[in-house]
């Protein structure tokens, strides 16, 4: 088996049906198997993929968030390379064959790839995530700052057309070696939700290995790169879970004093956006704090 493709399913029915579908229209000319991971869907998932021929369906009794389900399908997989794609993409080509053509013929040594995603208009979505530090937070502060005050900042020119190494590729189409996940023991389950595929690439990253977005794959992420641009804000639990794996993956990666700096910049970067920010209710503000809070005492404590 050439390629195993890992989609993990929590309530996501009918956005994994037209995955599946698209995988089986475009992918040829290469073996594969897809291997769908339920994670506890509380709809009729499990009972509707049980029925669908040409899919290995795992069920999981609990929910393991993005990081666990998809070891578990990595698990049950026999591919010799895998590709983690999420469950509101969809192939427009042989985005599989094409990954796993260039893996096989590139001579660098290259760990993870991906592509450049198209939001649902068809446009350029967002395709990569940078590794987290003090110097990308206070630049991501600089620019929501620059665009608040609608000043207009030089933007990364990248050429799409030819292949450009990232910090990570973004977790919804992450291509890779199963031997390479395995070896690093997939994504740390200590992160459910967000971060973790941040986190998994900046271990590649530590064993040298590249992390490439290439041109020739076609993949529509539905509910990716689209959100900016439509004027869509993220939630409340998006924005919780985010900044919880920050910290933890700051708290993992660098040293004690690095993380309690970190924490410290959050006290007058992140913090002031969340309190006059008119999307959350007062208990959500409370819960926000609360979590930098703790996140702080941990940082003196440890220091």
């Amino acid at each position: 088996m050439q390629v195993s493709i890992i989609i993990v399913n929590y309530n996501t029915k009918k956005l994994t049906i037209e995955c599946i579908n698209s995988i089986i229209k475009h992918t040829k000319d290469i073996t594969y198997e897809i291997v769908l991971v339920d994670n506890n869907s509380t709809d009729d998932s499990v009972q509707y993929f049980k029925k669908l021929k040409g899919i290995k369906l795992i069920e999981s009794r609990k929910n393991l968030g993005f990081g666990g389900g998809n070891n578990l399908g990595v698990k049950n997989a026999i591919g010799k390379y895998i590709l983690l794609l999420n469950p509101d993409t969809i192939l427009l080509n042989n985005a599989v064959k094409l990954f796993y053509d260039y893996m096989e013929s590139t001579k660098d040594n290259v760990g993870v790839i991906g592509c450049n995603l198209l939001d649902s208009d068809g446009a350029q979505g967002l395709t990569y995530v940078n590794f987290k530090s003090i110097k990308n937070h206070l630049k991501f502060s600089f620019n929501i700052l620059c665009k608040k005050l609608n000043i207009n900042l030089p933007k990364r020119i990248v050429d799409t057309k030819a292949p450009y190494d990232v910090d990570g590729v973004l977790g919804a189409d992450m291509f890779m070696k199963k031997e390479l996940f395995t070896n690093l023991n997939g994504f740390d389950t200590s992160f459910f939700l967000y971060v973790e595929e941040v986190e998994l690439q900046k271990r590649i990253a530590d064993k040298n290995y590249l992390r490439r977005i290439i041109p020739g794959p076609l993949i529509i992420h539905l509910e990716g790169g689209s959100s900016n641009k439509n004027g869509k804000q993220l939630k409340y639990s998006t924005i919780y879970c985010l900044e919880e794996g920050t910290l933890r993956y700051i708290h993992k990666h660098y040293s004690k004093l690095y993380y309690f700096l970190f924490v410290v910049i959050q006290f007058f970067t992140w913090l002031p956006w969340i309190l006059v920010d008119k999307r959350f209710s007062k208990n959500e503000k409370m819960n926000l704090c609360s979590l930098l809070v703790k996140k702080f005492n941990t940082a003196v404590y440890e220091k």
